[in-house]
C-alpha cells in the first residue's frame, strides 16, 4: 500500500526531505506522477557534471566530462543525493578521507537527457 498524499514530497516526511540550493526538493511531475521536476539548483549540478554551461549549452568542448565531486558539509551533498534518488545521478566514494569522506556523482543517461532537454541556448 502506498501512503503517499498526492503533492507530497515522493513520500519523504517534511523534516527528511533533502533540499539544494533552491531549497525546494525534487517532486513528481504531474504529467504521470513519476517524472521529477528538477529544481534549478539540480539542473546546474548535472549541467556542471557533463560540462555544460549554466544554461545548458555545450561549449567549444562539447560534453567533455561526467563527475561532480562534493562532500556531506557542502550545500551541494543534499540536491546531489536527491539526484541519486531519482536516478538522475548515481555516486562513489571519492579519495580516502575517513573523516569527512567524499562523494563522486555522475549523471545518468535519464540526467544528461533532463539537463540537455531545459537548455537555453545564448542570443
Amino acid at each position: 500500500m502506498d501512503n503517499r498524499k498526492e503533492g507530497s514530497d515522493l513520500g519523504v516526511p517534511a523534516p527528511e526531505r533533502a533540499v539544494g540550493l533552491s531549497g525546494s526538493p525534487l517532486r513528481s511531475g504531474p504529467e504521470d506522477g513519476t517524472s521529477p521536476t528538477i529544481p534549478n539548483a539540480g539542473l546546474l549540478i548535472l549541467r556542471h557534471a557533463i560540462g555544460l554551461s549554466d544554461s545548458g549549452v555545450a561549449g567549444a568542448q562539447g560534453e567533455f566530462r561526467n563527475h561532480f565531486v562534493t562532500d556531506e558539509r557542502t550545500i551541494d551533498f543534499p540536491m546531489c543525493e536527491e539526484l541519486v534518488r531519482h536516478r538522475l545521478m548515481i555516486r562513489r566514494r571519492y579519495g580516502f578521507d575517513e573523516v569527512s569522506p567524499s562523494w563522486i556523482y555522475h549523471a545518468t543517461e535519464e540526467g544528461k537527457t533532463q539537463a540537455r532537454a531545459k537548455a537555453q541556448p545564448q542570443q
